[in-house]
């Protein structure tokens, strides 16, 4: 519930107050410009690239570095293009895929 009013409130649509019927919506607050986050998430997804697992190392160490991978993917394309829901959703089910795996590889 936190995250939906908080992403509501960055989009502007949270009514302050019901007295300015000709006020406008509330935009994200001036002043402090947005941090591009894109350069750390390639550099991450360049290092995750790497990891590795099998080869005498826990059998949780693959499906782990899969989820790892999966969710950087998802980040950088929600930093990329926050309205590509689809493109949001596939990336998601693959993270939850890679979720899945390590579920039950602990079980």
């Amino acid at each position: 519930m936190k995250e939906t009013y908080l992403a509501a409130k960055q989009r502007g649509e949270i009514i302050e107050s019901l007295t300015e019927i000709d006020a406008q919506p509330v935009t994200s607050v001036p002043g402090k410009p947005q941090k591009d986050w894109a350069p750390e998430l390639e550099e991450l997804l360049a290092r995750a690239s790497k990891l590795r697992g099998g080869g005498g190392q826990p059998p949780v160490y693959s499906p782990v570095f899969s989820l790892i991978k999966a969710s950087l993917e998802l980040g950088q394309a929600a930093v990329a293009d926050p309205q590509d829901e689809a493109k949001l959703w596939k990336l998601l089910g693959k993270a939850e895929q890679a979720l899945r795996k390590v579920e039950r590889s602990l079980y």
